[in-house]
């Protein structure tokens, strides 16, 4: 498929897009006839970015010796780039395409937001270019895989459920499209009329052999690179802490472990304040994981709320395929879960029984009905107590329905995705929370 067959596409389909007068907003940039008053009328056209444009330059980014009370004070403040740009993000951000489980919308814009405040970070410290454009780069630098997912949901879901890292996923996506998200990435922002800078940052190459890339744009990629280390681990792709900056990185950015620490406690009071612009719900999962690099202390699930309850940390895998239950034990444990097993049934119900795991994964085969009579034992005993996932292979939509109804809270299908097994584990935990927070006030007892 080509590049621009596939923009018909995401035209067609439920995929956010720059409205007109954002797009009208970059065309006044390069005209140097354009005056405050000309965008300041422009920008009136859409009032929820004039609001927007209006308490940003009242926040602790721009805020000046009195209040900026109308759109003019805003303009010269801001800068008319920055305004475009933040016009760009917020039209972006607050358009709601329908997506399954899959892509969870609110968790890739809370990573991107943390992504571009990094870089803003890193301009402002090294006084390497505007640390708008930094901003703007870091918020929209993985959007060709939100348009790929709005565009053609059938084939992006497998791909994001079996891709195994970033460099997997793109290999997967240009066998699928002849090209990936970061190529698609940076062909949006190049069709939005961001400058050729910024596109060559995420997904460039020289034109002609021999030919470097800007020191600008490498400049930008290498910033980016470190920016989505950050992202990375609060949209939870790391366990415990983000993987150590090597040697190289370090020497690189000219960091120490005091000028990390000191980076890492500015990400998150500056993303809450950027949040609250943009109106963004981040998962709570996410929140505890910037507050973990504000503090500079790694991750602890177990030790907040109801993570802390030993009751929400067991998992019982029930499958009588040995390889199958060492598969996720070893994605289990590490980012901490306890793991109990069992072969078949009747020893998984005397594990219920004793350990009281809450969260269970159960192989199940369609031709055998052991695994949904299980499901159906294990809701009549435990009622609600219990989160079911049956673990298939190409589950036919009226098999996932009898599943269903079975008592089977939800279907992960093979083969695993880390990432996706994680959202799904995410999800059991908060159902896990509420129940115990509720058999807590009924029977006015602490859970263990």
């Amino acid at each position: 498929m080509k590049m621009d067959d596939f923009f018909h596409t995401i035209e067609k389909g439920d995929c956010p897009s720059p409205p007109r007068v954002v797009l009208q907003l970059f065309e006044r940039m390069e005209d140097p006839q354009a005056g405050v008053s000309d965008i300041a009328n422009l920008v009136r056209r859409d009032p929820v970015i004039a609001a927007k444009a209006i308490k940003l330059a009242n926040s602790v980014l721009y805020q000046g010796l009195r209040p900026a009370v109308a759109i003019e004070d805003a303009i010269t403040r801001i800068g008319l780039s920055a305004l475009a740009r933040l016009a760009l993000g917020i039209s972006l951000i607050q358009q709601h395409p329908a997506l399954g489980e899959f892509m969870d919308l609110p968790r890739y814009w809370s990573a991107a937001l943390l992504r571009g405040v990094v870089m803003q970070a890193l301009a402002r410290r090294y006084n390497s270019g505007s640390p708008t454009e930094a901003f703007t780069l870091g918020l929209l630098a993985e959007i060709g895989r939100l348009a790929m997912a709005c565009a053609t949901p059938e084939i992006m879901e497998p791909i994001l459920s079996t891709a195994r890292d970033d460099s997997h996923c793109c290999e997967l996506e240009r066998g699928e499209f002849g090209f990936d998200h970061h190529q698609l990435s940076a062909a949006l922002l190049e069709r939005w009329k961001l400058p050729a800078v910024m596109t060559l940052a995420i997904c460039g190459s020289p034109s002609r052999e021999g030919e470097r890339l800007p020191r600008r744009s490498l400049q930008l990629r290498e910033q980016l690179n470190l920016a989505r280390r950050f992202s990375d681990y609060a949209e939870g792709l790391f366990p415990d802490v983000p993987p150590p900056l090597s040697e190289e990185v370090l020497a690189k950015f000219e960091l120490d472990e005091s000028a990390v620490e000191s980076l890492q406690g500015e990400l998150a009071s500056q993303w809450r304040e950027l949040a609250d612009l943009f109106e963004l719900e981040a998962p709570p999962d996410l929140l505890r994981r910037l507050d973990s690099l504000r503090e500079n202390e790694p991750y602890q699930a177990e030790s907040t709320e109801w993570y802390s309850c030993e009751a929400a940390r067991k998992v019982l895998l029930v499958d009588d395929d040995t390889d199958s239950r060492a598969i996720l034990r070893h994605m289990l444990e590490p980012v901490g879960f306890r793991v109990l097993e069992a072969e078949e049934m009747d020893a998984a119900i005397a594990v219920v029984e004793r350990e009281m795991p809450r969260i269970l994964l159960v192989g199940w085969r369609q031709a055998e009905k052991d695994s949904l009579g299980f499901c159906q034992r294990l809701r009549e005993r435990f009622g609600g107590q219990v989160y079911i996932y049956l673990i298939s292979s190409n589950t036919p939509r009226d098999q996932s329905l009898v599943a269903l109804e079975a008592g089977a809270d939800d279907i992960i299908e093979k083969p695993l995705s880390p990432r996706l097994l994680a959202a799904k584990l995410r999800m059991a935990r908060q159902h896990v929370a509420y129940m115990l927070s509720l058999e807590a006030a009924q029977h006015r007892i602490v859970p263990s």
